[in-house]
């Protein structure tokens, strides 16, 4: 992966440093950042597109992993990410940066859908 496009160290450990375990299993094992979205995109290293995986659900989510809208599995770790940056956000840890609010302009569609549905 290219440098460009990996997240921040600062914001990975503002976002991530409290919660170390993957969002789907709880397993805290070989656990590491996911882009949900791919990680070749210009806004792709927004915090908002990361999901902290284990090793096993890490293989399965790079499977899906593509810069389109409207999968459920991408869906399912936009909304974790979502929530635990948000609480960040609310708590002063985090503050949003102009690359958040563009990738997330960039996948309107599931963000909407996540409004709608899953909020």
């Amino acid at each position: 992966m290219h440098l460009s496009h990996r997240f921040k160290e600062k914001d990975k450990a503002q976002v991530w440093i409290d919660h170390p375990f993957c969002i789907i299993c709880n397993s805290n094992q070989g656990c590491s950042l996911h882009h949900i979205f791919g990680s070749k995109g210009s806004y792709n290293d927004s915090i908002f597109n990361s999901s902290m995986l284990c090793h096993k659900h890490h293989i399965r989510a790079d499977r899906e992993n593509i810069h389109a809208t409207g999968n459920e599995f991408r869906r399912n770790l936009l909304y974790y990410s979502m929530m635990q940056v948000l609480k960040i956000v609310s708590k002063g840890g985090y503050k949003l940066k102009g690359r958040d609010t563009n990738f997330l302009e960039s996948v309107r569609e599931d963000v909407e859908f996540i409004k709608d549905y899953m909020l």
